[in-house]
């Protein structure tokens, strides 16, 4: 039941994050069509023209005479998008703009930059220019990175009590228990074909203080007290979009734990339980955390571990018996991670010329 409601946690945040990465994507689009002019009454985009065309040009182009193509007053030629943008048909560079419903003296107005941010239409409207947002940092997946950790660990022991003469079962027990620990996180990712696929290294170490024990009558118990766990493995996976990087991982893990027998008297030891770890992540850069010189993203990641055998046998509370404690973990992480690659340089405006 647990690991059920993790896996389904997980696919909630791997959608959460590519619902995120869609807005920015979807912003940053939207940014490439600025400066656009809009209707201050309405908050409607305007129809537009460029700034460089002459008096009789503009007439043409309000009457409908070539809506796609204009002549600039310098002799330059001008080509509508189909995003409605103009763009210099020589060089391909985006044109400034007016709106379209300018009257002639409002025109000559907006090109020896009386107003520049807006303008009076003909019909008595009035248009407002709405800048470009400033550029957004730009994320960036490789390199190595160094981060913190929340953990949520969900572990099942399955305890097996056997007689030490014969190797007969003569007990099993299973319990559970699911703390909060916490710990950090180091890697170096790299994308060996230059694509969107990133791979690379990661280690992570985590304390918590788990103890999970099976209890009998008069405060007798026998269980494990967890102290301290290290993966070591590779991640594999793809940016999906600009800021988002989904993987899976595998790797080696090492468990530190006191196995307890208390009985009539108290016996415990301390071993470290190599397992095999398997999982699957997100990561996130929000441009909100792009403000520091280096990439930062959260991240959200499911693995679940097995472990072998850890063995207590003729613990002095109990010396004719032989205890075997297996055990798998369900592990939910959040944390941050700082990358120590610079971003990227973002991308410049687009020129625009009269």
């Amino acid at each position: 039941m647990l690991r059920t409601f993790i896996l389904v946690g997980m696919l909630a945040v791997t959608t959460a994050l590519n619902s995120l990465s869609n807005a920015q994507a979807q912003t940053a689009a939207s940014s490439n069509n600025c400066p656009y002019w809009i209707d201050a009454a309405t908050g409607e985009r305007a129809r537009t023209v460029p700034i460089g065309v002459n008096r009789e040009e503009l007439y043409e182009l309000q009457i409908g005479l070539h809506p796609n193509h204009a002549h600039g007053a310098s002799g330059r030629n001008y080509v509508k998008q189909p995003d409605g943008t103009w763009i210099d048909a020589a060089t391909g560079e985006r044109a400034r703009t007016v709106p379209i419903g300018v009257n002639r003296e409002e025109l000559y107005e907006l090109q020896i930059g009386l107003h520049p941010n807006y303008a009076h239409g003909a019909s008595g409207r009035n248009y407002v220019l709405i800048p470009c947002p400033p550029p957004t940092t730009q994320t960036s997946w490789t390199g190595g990175y160094f981060g913190g950790e929340i953990i949520k660990n969900g572990a099942r022991v399955k305890t097996t009590e056997r007689s030490a003469a014969t190797g007969a079962i003569t007990n099993q027990f299973d319990d559970d228990g699911d703390p909060i620990g916490g710990g950090f996180v180091a890697g170096w990712n790299f994308a060996p074909w230059n694509s969107n696929i990133v791979v690379g290294p990661f280690a992570s170490i985590d304390w918590l203080h788990q103890t999970i024990n099976h209890n009998f009558a008069g405060g007798q118990f026998l269980g494990t007290t967890t102290h301290w766990i290290v993966t070591t493995g590779a991640k594999a996976g793809v940016v999906t979009m600009p800021g988002v990087y989904l993987y899976g991982l595998a790797g080696a893990s090492w468990l530190n734990q006191d196995l307890n027998v208390n009985f009539a008297t108290a016996a415990s030891s301390n071993v470290t339980t190599p397992g095999f770890t398997l999982g699957l992540g997100g990561e996130f850069q929000p441009q909100w955390l792009q403000q520091f010189g280096r990439p930062v993203s959260l991240f959200a990641q499911y693995q679940h571990t097995w472990y072998g055998n850890a063995n207590f046998n003729t613990p002095a509370s109990s010396p004719g018996s032989n205890y075997a404690f297996r055990r798998d973990d369900d592990t939910f992480k959040f944390g941050v991670n700082i990358y120590f690659n610079a971003p990227p340089p973002a991308a410049p405006p687009p020129i625009i010329r009269k």
